[in-house]
């Protein structure tokens, strides 16, 4: 594989769905090892970027909406996740910021409901409920106003 394979391949990929860049850059390096002659895995991330197909902003709004919206989770952990594939800090607050607050307390309200439900008749049930949504990444502040 040559670096032009490389980069139709990577073009591909990211035609295809939002992509981090980090975990691009980790495949362009992974490919590029294969390679008989060097790959230059800078200018290939600059291609990439200049012509459109990978954005850390935009990686990280969908990021954290899916998170949000479908799985769930709230603010600290979607920016715990995001710090370890590597965004940076920017993108994070600008990804959380795109998130419906009302929509995540909706989301969080029904989880809590839902898990409240299987711990009927427990002592502890209050404790554990606080325990399910801080894992959640949600703030104890909000979790206190919904039980």
């Amino acid at each position: 594989m040559d670096a032009r394979q490389i980069l139709e391949r990577m073009t591909a990929l990211c035609s295809r769905s939002e992509c981090c860049p980090g975990d691009v850059r980790a495949k362009i390096e992974k490919l590029a090892s294969s390679c008989e002659e060097p790959v230059d895995v800078d200018g290939m991330m600059k291609t990439l970027q200049d012509e459109g197909y990978l954005n850390e902003n935009r990686y990280s709004e969908a990021f954290a909406c899916d998170k949000a919206y479908l799985d769930g989770w709230g603010p600290a952990k979607i920016s715990f996740a995001l710090r370890g594939k590597g965004v940076s800090s920017r993108a994070i607050d600008d990804a959380l910021s795109q998130i419906d607050v009302e929509k995540a307390g909706e989301r969080l309200k029904k989880l809590l409901e839902v898990k409240s439900r299987s711990l009927e008749g427990d002592s502890q049930k209050k404790l554990k409920l606080i325990k399910f949504a801080l894992s959640r990444g949600y703030g104890y502040d909000q979790i206190k106003s919904l039980l």
